[in-house]
């Protein structure tokens, strides 16, 4: 199933705001911002060269070259965000994705996914990063000079920009060159969790150090359904910044920020290893299920995907996009899961989502049973689940 980082695509959209809530993530990472913290100076000021001095400081690692931030209008951020978004996202993508996401119940029908990706959620961006052309944009009126805000946005992208020079970003595209191939979503989600995970961790540790009397505006933690949007594209395009987070804290507290360096050169590979670091530790990869079964004759694949534990978090804490019908300990559940795919298929208006899950050795509760409480709660009907051994297939119909 097409993820909704995947629908936003352009590196601008996956560098969304700084400021992002989750409410389970695994490790705290309040002890690791006041470590990175206790490394500053006092005196960044608001100047881009200070700004970039202290951010090499509290990350240890020294530019190449201070990129100059483009300094940009919320017209003009919306343009260039959009300029992007049409570009890279065929329709083909997007309609898919907007097939998939109604039939699993994590978005209401008639909902028209183009138009919220380019106005909601572009809205919703402070600044980004471009690996591509080395491009640093911050949303601001330089005329003003730089809010406590903007200097906490330009130190979170500056820091990409270090990483980028001096560790390589990991590749976060996730490229499908042909219906009949798998587009591996999981490893793109980890990787782009380990590189927001671990600017999200600087970049609070210079908001507490440096703009203190806004520190908890910055880094304040949004709850559940705070953007408007539905809860499964809120939930992936937090993923990266809060459980990643909570990953690269796990990292620091291991071995500091050599620790995180390492990871740069062996990245993530699952979003159960960043939901669950002890399995990023051990090596326990993805584990490949069964290709999802096609509905028959006559219903073209539209899309194939690798799906993860992020996935199921999501759909379990909002089936049917709504927290009342959530499922208890969805964090848990989603843990069950050694590895997932999803095959979109198109008939006319119809729509049918196959997916296949492989439930981790000695899980509990059984993958089994969550997945069937998922499609209870969500209202699917005219599902049907079936369960053997650690295999555990759905297929979804709209």
């Amino acid at each position: 199933m097409v993820k909704a980082l995947a629908v936003l695509g352009s590196a601008a959209l996956a560098a969304a705001a700084v400021a992002c809530g989750g409410t389970e993530a695994k490790t705290e990472p309040g002890s690791c911002v006041h470590q990175v913290a206790a490394r500053a100076s006092g005196t960044a000021g608001t100047r881009l060269a200070r700004i970039a001095r202290e951010v090499e400081r509290l990350r240890g690692l020294d530019f190449k070259r201070v990129p100059t931030p483009q300094y940009v209008s919320q017209d003009e951020m919306l343009r260039r965000l959009r300029r992007d978004f049409d570009e890279q996202e065929p329709a083909r993508v997007l309609e898919a994705a907007q097939r998939a996401l109604v039939t699993v119940g994590a978005m209401a029908p008639g909902t028209d996914l183009r138009k919220m990706a380019r106005n909601e959620i572009a809205g919703n961006i402070a600044g980004y990063y471009d690996p591509d052309t080395h491009a640093l944009v911050v949303l601001s009126d330089t005329k003003r000079g730089l809010d406590a805000e903007e200097r906490v946005t330009l130190a979170h992208e500056l820091e990409h920009a270090l990483a980028d020079q001096r560790l390589g970003l990991p590749d976060t595209d996730s490229p499908q060159t042909g219906t009949n191939l798998r587009r591996d979503d999981e490893t793109s989600a980890a990787a782009a969790a380990l590189g927001e995970g671990e600017a999200t961790l600087l970049t609070y540790g210079y908001a507490v150090a440096d703009v203190p009397a806004h520190a908890d505006d910055v880094t304040a933690v949004p709850p559940p359904g705070w953007s408007g949007l539905p809860y499964y594209i809120e939930a992936t395009g937090d993923f990266p910044y809060t459980y990643g987070e909570s990953f690269a804290c796990h990292l620091f507290k291991r071995g500091g920020w050599k620790a995180v360096d390492a990871a740069y050169a062996k990245p993530p590979t699952t979003t159960a290893q960043i939901l669950f670091p002890e399995r990023y530790d051990s090596g326990e990869g993805f584990v490949d299920p069964p290709r999802p079964a096609s509905p028959g004759a006559g219903w073209k694949q539209l899309d194939y995907s690798t799906l993860g534990a992020a996935d199921l978090v999501a759909f379990f804490r909002a089936p049917g996009d709504h927290f009342v019908n959530g499922l208890s300990e969805p964090v848990r559940r989603a843990g069950a899961l050694a590895g997932g795919a999803a095959i979109v298929w198109a008939r006319g208006p119809r729509t049918v989502v196959s997916m296949s899950f492989v439930e981790r050795r000695g899980a509990s509760p059984r993958l089994c049973s969550s997945i069937r409480a998922w499609v209870r709660a969500a209202r699917l009907r005219g599902s049907t689940i079936t369960c053997s051994g650690s295999i555990v297939r759905a297929s979804l119909r709209r």
